[in-house]
């Protein structure tokens, strides 16, 4: 085929020589391109002193500094295959039933429609089913710059080209428009196909949570107000172990399920929050899927359009799952845990059996103690108030139990509610308590006011806890120096009452916070009980008094 006349074809693609479409085009340092066979052949006839001279110009160039052109041939060979599609396109009367066409009298201007490359009766003939094979009579779009045919497609810009611009799109991968759009609907329908499975996913999604949200509500409304929910037989073990409590665990109760309430609600409203966040993504999903169903059908020119963009949301869009309350933590959420409770209960209990009905006996008739008369709640005088101004032995304010202990297991508890500062537990007689005769004053301004607590350690003979400074409380224990050791004790609920029980053979002594549920406050263990073992009681600096109670109190 000639391509001399053609003015759609570049003069850079075509031979000086022969005419036709450059084949093997190799390159002169001037520029212009030949064949490689007819420049070779012209070779012989333009030699001169050993140079040749380009056909065009007439420049000298040595034979061996011919450069192959790869760029230039592969623009040639998609020119070919370009003009070798667009003669079969034209050879298949571009109407595949375009018999059928003519004899319904829709192809009138057959001539002008072969020109065009379309159908111009085409929306008629899709109405009679005669245009199946939309892609042969559908329009393509022409190059604004060349008025060509668009039959190649760069994937780099996204755009339809011609074959004349090809040579603006340099190392850009072209393709032909058919394969484009062939490749381009098979990845719509996969994507197609993955966003219809997650949009199952996501609906199965959807009712999953709204089936939780129901069980919960349906759960926690029996839990709380209907007695014949199959909740009934853990509500009665629940109201069963409070009753065994009595009064002291009510408050406890109301707080647990206090405590499940509001993690009811907290579960619920992730659970909305959930279910807002998949219908949301529900409702994203189906509008792409419409678009891209829309997108579709469209011309190859507009499918093609936003390919990438298309392409790249496609790809990015995942379906983001809500958490789920799992069923582990409905199940720990529905029932308080007790076992603790319980079991710390049935210690005090077991401890309050072996009470014993004490009586107060003060060691130091000269310091200002007040006993009462059922000899059951010692108080401090005025005469000890002074402790901030002047230092003072508090052994003066040392009260013992009337009864002394050889043998077996005691309990007592001490009502403390109104004081800001007390010690107590119990003494053996085995060490020294080194009290003064005297009222207890000295008047020295370089005495530690911690030394008042030298002498409260188990190896004197003590072993006690108290509460200093209106909210320390400390353990006494034995150590390498003259001081006793200081255990600072953790209280989330201040003892009012403190229960104390002494186990003689197992040589321990142990203190109970009966205010609260009678958690254990500290354990003396290994004590080393060589006598008889006394209640021991210091009111302190406090005026507010300490006093014996029986547990039923």
């Amino acid at each position: 085929m000639d391509f001399s006349s053609q003015g759609s074809i570049n003069e850079e693609m075509i031979c000086c020589i022969c005419q036709q479409l450059l084949t093997e085009p190799m390159s002169l340092h001037c520029g212009h391109n030949f064949c490689q066979l007819c420049i070779a052949a012209t070779e012989s006839e333009s030699f001169f002193g050993g140079q040749c001279r380009c056909p065009v110009c007439q420049s000298t160039y040595d034979p061996w500094h011919l450069m192959p052109n790869k760029e230039l041939d592969n623009i040639v060979k998609k020119i070919r295959e370009v003009n070798m599609w667009s003669h079969q396109q034209q050879r298949s009367d571009l109407c595949e039933q375009h018999g059928l066409c003519e004899q319904q009298g829709l192809c009138e201007q057959h001539g002008l429609c072969e020109q065009q490359g379309l159908c111009e009766q085409h929306g008629l003939c899709e109405q009679h089913g005669l245009c199946e094979q939309h892609g042969l009579c559908e329009q393509h779009g022409l190059c604004e710059q060349h008025g060509e045919n668009c039959h190649l497609f760069c994937k780099e810009d996204g755009k339809a080209i011609c074959s004349l611009c090809v040579q603006e799109h340099p190392g850009h991968q072209i393709s032909l428009m058919e394969e484009v759009v062939k490749e381009c609907q098979e990845k719509l329908e996969a994507a197609l196909d993955r966003l219809t499975q997650e949009q199952q996913e996501v609906e199965e999604l959807e009712a999953v949570i709204n089936e939780e949200r129901a069980t919960w509500k349906t759960d926690c409304f029996f839990l709380f107000s209907s007695p014949m929910n199959h909740m009934q037989t853990e509500r009665e073990r629940i109201w069963k172990g409070f009753d065994e409590m009595r009064d002291i665990l009510d408050r406890e109760k109301q707080m647990e399920l206090q405590k499940l309430r509001e993690d009811e609600v907290h579960v619920l409203d992730n659970l909305a929050v959930a279910n807002d966040q998949v219908v949301q993504q529900r409702q994203s999903m189906r509008e792409f899927i419409s678009y891209l169903q829309h997108h579709m059908c469209e011309s190859s020119i507009d499918m093609l359009q936003d390919m990438i963009n298309t392409f790249k949301r496609s790809e990015v869009w995942t379906l983001k799952k809500p958490k789920i309350v799992s069923k582990k933590l409905k199940s720990t959420l529905r029932f308080p845990d007790l076992p603790w409770m319980l079991q710390v209960f049935k210690e005090l209990a077991e401890a309050q059996s072996y009470w014993v009905d004490l009586m107060l006996n003060p060691l130091n008739t000269l310091s200002d103690i007040i006993i009462s008369e059922d000899r059951r709640q010692v108080t401090v005088g005025n005469y000890f108030m002074f402790w901030n101004v002047y230092p003072c032995d508090f052994s003066a304010l040392d009260v013992l139990g009337s009864q002394n202990f050889s043998s077996g297991k005691y309990y007592w508890e001490v009502d403390v509610s109104k004081k800001i500062a007390w010690i107590l537990g119990v003494y053996s007689k085995t060490s020294n308590l080194n009290r003064k005769k005297t009222s207890g004053f000295v008047f020295n301004p370089d005495v530690n006011y911690l030394n008042a607590y030298s002498r409260f350690r188990p190896e004197n003979g003590y072993w006690v806890v108290g509460l200093q400074n209106e909210s320390e409380y400390n353990a006494f224990e034995d150590s390498s120096t003259s001081d006793p050791k200081v255990l600072t004790l953790s209280m989330f609920v201040p003892p009012c009452r403190v229960g104390v029980f002494l186990d003689y053979e197992a040589r321990t002594v142990s203190f109970f916070n009966v205010t609260n549920h009678g958690s254990l406050i500290y354990k003396f263990s290994k004590c080393h009980f060589s006598q008889t073992v006394y209640p021991y009681f210091n009111p302190w600096n406090c005026p507010a008094p300490m006093t014996l109670c029986p547990p039923s109190s």
